[in-house]
């Protein structure tokens, strides 16, 4: 079954959500994280997932566990740190966190407008630090 398939299949109730959190197609997991009954494990497994769209959509769910937030601010994708940075609920140590990401959209989300502006002036994004290996710093 192609992935679209099983997306509609767990849409439509005929896949057990257990099964899409563990699917090896990725955007048939990215589905499972946009499922509202996801239990909180199923929650965990996603927030470590090796595709950054499926960590991103966990960091926009409302009500995620503050720890699972926690952990997603020291991700080293823009994009789910983009998805953290959003949220209404960020704690003083996720801001700072997240005040050390060299992305524009990141510093303008947290409120960093003129640090935001700095880096949109540069004539190409920085690269990601080096030394960050691994899923999480």
């Amino acid at each position: 079954m192609d992935w679209f398939t099983q997306v509609e299949a767990l849409r439509r109730g005929g896949m057990p959500l257990a099964d899409a959190v563990y699917s090896k197609e990725r955007l048939v997991r990215a589905e499972a994280a946009r499922h509202p009954d996801l239990t909180p494990r199923q929650e965990r497994v996603l927030s470590r997932d090796p595709e950054p769209l499926v960590r991103a959509l966990i960091a926009m769910r409302p009500g995620l566990d503050p720890d699972l937030a926690d952990a997603l601010s020291y991700d080293p994708d823009a994009h789910v740190l983009r998805a953290v940075a959003a949220r209404l609920d960020l704690t003083d140590g996720q801001r700072a966190r997240l005040a050390r990401s060299e992305d524009a959209v990141v510093q303008s989300l947290i409120g960093r407008a003129d640090a935001a502006a700095w880096l949109d002036g540069l004539p190409f994004a920085p690269k990601p630090a080096e030394g960050r290996k691994g899923l999480f710093r």
